[in-house]
């Protein structure tokens, strides 16, 4: 994959913690709260979005370990949450954003 955000090099990880310290996790977070229950086609495209931004966000070792807190992060309690979602998405999102905390 091309994706420059999927890619493993140093820089990109750098890139992923400026962005997590930088607040975008929040925002993600709230999208995702406002657009979980969305039936229009837009609710469901940013709900897509706003998951899969988080997933990435956590291929960074230290934007991972940052958003982690030993497990008593407020972003890992809500990714937690996630899995028993009704929305597919979101458990897909949930199950590999709790896969990339549980790699380390």
């Amino acid at each position: 994959d091309l994706h420059p955000l999927n890619s493993s090099c140093p820089l990109t990880d750098v890139i992923k913690l400026q962005l997590v310290e930088a607040g975008l996790v929040e925002c993600l977070l709230e999208v995702v709260g406002q657009t979980v229950d969305g039936e229009r086609e837009e609710d469901i495209a940013q709900l897509k979005t706003a998951s899969d931004l988080m997933v990435l966000l956590l291929l960074g070792d230290e934007s991972m370990q940052k958003l982690f807190e030993g497990g008593k992060g407020s972003v890992f309690q809500r990714v937690l949450s996630w899995i028993p979602s009704h929305s597919h998405q979101l458990q897909l999102a949930g199950a590999l954003a709790i896969a990339n905390f549980a790699r380390n």
